[in-house]
């Protein structure tokens, strides 16, 4: 059985080993998104921005950093070139480049749970 991606919610936790993606309600249409990428030793990523779904893609605009990622069942796929404005969001050698997670949970309390390396929520309000 085939789920209709219209039909499929990206609320929730998502992660995969140390990279985690958030998802709670937003305003408008939108929803909040939060990622975080934490490879130790100044090297990582955290970003807090909205998402648009559209159908099997989602459209992320973190700031002036904007793509398109894939919704693929259960996984959300950022693509492997991203504009040069998403460099700014991470420190050393990390990238947001090709990250993809796995939902981990549907829930949006659980998902507002994610904070940044200082302690700001990434999607919470």
């Amino acid at each position: 059985m085939v789920v209709d991606p219209r039909r499929v919610t990206l609320i929730g936790a998502w992660s995969r080993e140390t990279d985690r993606l958030c998802v709670v309600p937003g305003h408008a249409g939108t929803l909040r998104v939060g990622v975080l990428i934490d490879y130790g030793e100044g090297q990582g990523c955290a970003a807090a921005g909205t998402l648009r779904q559209r159908g099997d893609s989602a459209r992320l605009a973190f700031g002036s950093c904007r793509f398109n990622a894939a919704i693929d069942g259960d996984r959300i796929v950022f693509p492997a070139a991203l504009p040069s404005a998403c460099e700014s969001l991470c420190t050393g050698r990390a990238s947001l480049s090709a990250l993809a997670v796995d939902r981990v949970s549907a829930s949006a309390s659980e998902a507002a749970q994610l904070r940044s390396p200082a302690g700001r929520p990434l999607c919470g309000s």
